[in-house]
């Protein structure tokens, strides 16, 4: 009879032993998942950001919008080109903002633009582009106008006078001109594109 009462408690002791190294394993098992998934949703997506500018010396800020513009001129007719003819006008401004005058002076702003002139069109913006036609491309440019819809002619300042304080937007517009001998086959065809550059000086 002693003999069984060992084996039951050796019995009884097994079990017990079994049911702790189970539920050990479960408990490791668990803990390792719950790892697993906090690592899995601590990243779920990267990326970097780089922030750029320059700090200027004068009165009046220049916004990334209007620094780096882009002007739609829009889908324009060869037979409205022909014979010096224009396309539609685009406005676009520049906008000086956050302006601050610590006197009177100052208050004038001249802007120049510059770039690639295209001398068989009174030395407008030239234009690149057109695929295929671009043999044909000297036979139109862009002309950019000011407030007073007078031509802005490249390299020479634009005076603006009378700025105040907080922003000021100096307007302009500009469309596609073709040369006055052009015709409808001398108009070419397929996306084009000028870039213009400009340069403000305070006085």
């Amino acid at each position: 009879m002693f003999q069984n009462i060992v084996s039951c408690c050796f019995f009884i002791f097994c079990l017990f032993f079994i049911r702790e190294k189970i539920m050990y394993k479960s408990i490791i098992a668990m803990a390792l998942v719950s790892g697993i998934s906090a690592t899995a949703m601590a990243n779920q997506g990267s990326g970097r950001i780089n922030f750029t500018g320059e700090i200027i010396a004068a009165p009046c800020s220049i916004t990334s919008d209007n620094m780096d513009q882009t002007v739609s001129l829009g889908q324009i007719s060869n037979t409205a080109l022909i014979a010096g003819g224009t396309s539609p006008s685009h406005n676009f401004n520049i906008t000086l903002s956050e302006c601050n005058f610590a006197a009177e002076d100052g208050r004038t702003a001249n802007i120049t633009f510059t770039g690639n002139t295209n001398a068989a069109i009174d030395d407008l913006l030239a234009v690149t582009g057109f695929g295929d036609d671009v043999a044909k491309s000297e036979n139109v440019a862009i002309e950019i106008l000011d407030s007073a819809s007078e031509k802005v002619i490249f390299g020479t300042a634009i005076t603006h006078d009378g700025l105040v304080t907080g922003d000021n937007a100096l307007q302009f517009s500009a469309h596609v001109r073709g040369a006055d001998d052009a015709t409808a086959e001398d108009i070419p065809l397929g996306n084009f594109n000028g870039l213009a550059n400009f340069s403000i000086a305070y006085n």
